[in-house]
């Protein structure tokens, strides 16, 4: 009788044991990201609710993730069109530069390689 109570008692074990590891008991741990998420929206909840138009809490709650996700969870914010035209404009007078051109004419090239490109920008909606 002791052996089957003592298998029984070990048959409950491995199963509170499996439903533990399977989450079933605990929820999973909140990430970084959802944590973000999460306030983020709690903040849009709250700017909709004080009556500011919707167009308006959203940009102040994607911000708001934009700015949890930098500062909490090291992840850098998506780079906007004309950030990365900027960046490309910075590396082609940089190599101008490597390259034994003038500041001005490197400084002409990569300003005429800024405006192109913001100028996809603007066309692509980005």
């Amino acid at each position: 009788m002791s052996r089957l109570l003592l298998a029984v008692f070990f048959g409950l074990l491995l199963g509170v044991a499996t439903r533990m590891a399977m989450g079933h008991d605990h929820p999973p741990p909140q990430t970084c990201e959802d944590t973000c998420k999460e306030v983020a929206q709690q903040a849009h909840d709250a700017c909709v609710a004080g009556g500011t138009d919707t167009a308006t809490c959203d940009a102040q709650a994607q911000a708001m993730l934009e700015q949890c996700l930098t500062d909490q969870c090291g992840v850098a914010p998506p780079s906007t069109c004309t950030e990365q035209c900027e960046v490309t404009a910075q590396q082609s007078y940089n190599k101008a530069l490597g390259r034994g051109r003038s500041g001005a004419r490197a400084a002409r090239h990569a300003q005429f390689l800024f405006h192109r490109c913001e100028n996809k920008c603007a066309r692509t909606g980005n």
